[in-house]
């Protein structure tokens, strides 16, 4: 698929991370082309109200979304298969989409991410304690959204700058599919997918992502100091 703009595609996952000595749980929600994360939430549990909670902290985030023109893409744990949270998918009018079983690099730019935080940020204090853990991550999340120029975006824009700023990635088109590559812009092509995972209408293509996403890895590093 092609992915032109903001708000067409969501990638959500759930990966652990190490604060005060003690395992807690991220959820996170992103916008496939500006790469900006629109929704999150720390856990202690793997429950599915956990995963509601990034879910709906996205919707209030992006205040009018125009119905069908957005796919939400997970894996296929329990939490987005819960009742609750694909209810609440339908109810926004959001296509599911999902990746196969055991294929979590069809979801491969949330796991860059991940890595992102992880590399950059939570690394450093994973054995530290008195760390206000919501706190914490609220603030990483606004310096990687608002401060961090991602080369993958091209000038070293920021996510924000791309989703909510109007500035351009390229002058290119994010192609998803079973390779990755840039193409000068043209009209989206609807294709028809016998194999998609993802539930929509059968005159578009809703095929989940697969391995693609290149590393957008930055000279600049924004580490958060503990002071702040």
């Amino acid at each position: 698929m092609v992915v032109s703009r903001p708000n067409q595609l969501w990638v959500s996952d759930i990966t652990y991370v190490e604060l005060n000595r003690e395992v807690m749980y991220l959820y996170l929600i992103t916008d496939a082309y500006s790469q900006k994360i629109v929704g999150w939430n720390l856990s202690f549990d793997l429950k599915a109200e956990s995963a509601l909670d990034a879910l709906k902290m996205a919707f209030q985030s992006q205040k009018y979304i125009e119905p069908y023109s957005l796919i939400h893409l997970s894996d296929r744990g329990v939490q987005y298969c819960s009742y609750d949270y694909t209810d609440l998918l339908k109810k926004k009018k959001v296509w599911i989409s999902m990746t196969k079983p055991a294929s979590p690099h069809e979801n491969a730019i949330a796991q860059r991410v991940n890595g992102i935080l992880k590399e950059e940020w939570l690394d450093d204090i994973a054995r530290e304690q008195g760390v206000n853990a919501q706190k914490y991550i609220s603030q990483i999340i606004k310096i990687y959204n608002d401060m961090r120029p991602h080369e993958g975006l091209g000038s070293n824009l920021t996510p924000n700058q791309v989703h909510d700023e109007g500035f351009l990635r390229h002058d290119t088109e994010r192609v998803i599919g079973n390779k990755y590559s840039w193409k000068k812009k043209t009209e989206p092509v609807k294709i028809r997918s016998e194999n998609s995972n993802a539930i929509g209408p059968n005159d578009y293509s809703l095929a989940s992502c697969s391995s693609a996403e290149l590393a957008s890895a930055s000279s600049w590093y924004c580490k958060l100091s503990q002071n702040s």
